[in-house]
């Protein structure tokens, strides 16, 4: 199975998790950069989380000529330069065409920092209609495994 394919994989299987602020680990719940860096730990062993926010993931990687599956999807912070959220892209084959479907944690905010203020909230990891389910998307970033 491709890195890529792990990735996807590692994302799905933690549906349901809360959104925690700062959230790091699937047992305590996950923000929105702990979920992308938990999942490329797990699939390439390096401590992403240690070095990399969503700023750093922003302006750390590539921009891709057209995102695929897994690609990164970043959401706007004060400025057109400035991120705060993170989602992966998920394109599928719907009935009506292609549709791009984003998945990450969501749904909190820095007071969401325990499980109950979670499922109050109804923050979790969970999937959104496109990328522009927010109205401040700002672009993708090329998830940095083959």
């Amino acid at each position: 199975m491709s890195q890529h394919a792990e990735f996807i994989q590692c994302v799905l299987e933690l549906m349901g998790t809360p959104y925690i602020w700062g959230g790091k680990y699937p047992a305590s719940g996950l923000d929105c950069s702990g979920l992308v860096t938990h999942a490329l730990h797990k699939v390439t062993g390096r401590d992403w989380r240690a070095t990399h926010n969503t700023d750093k993931l922003w302006t750390g990687l590539p921009e891709p000529r057209f995102p695929r599956c897994g690609d990164l999807a970043f959401y706007g912070g004060k400025s057109e330069t400035d991120v705060e959220h993170v989602m992966v892209v998920l394109p599928i084959d719907g009935d009506d065409g292609p549709q791009e479907l984003v998945i990450g944690a969501c749904g909190g905010d820095s007071r969401t920092t325990s499980l109950r203020e979670a499922r109050r909230r109804g923050a979790k990891v969970q999937v959104r209609q496109g990328v522009h389910y927010r109205d401040d998307f700002r672009g993708f970033r090329k998830l940095p495994i083959d």
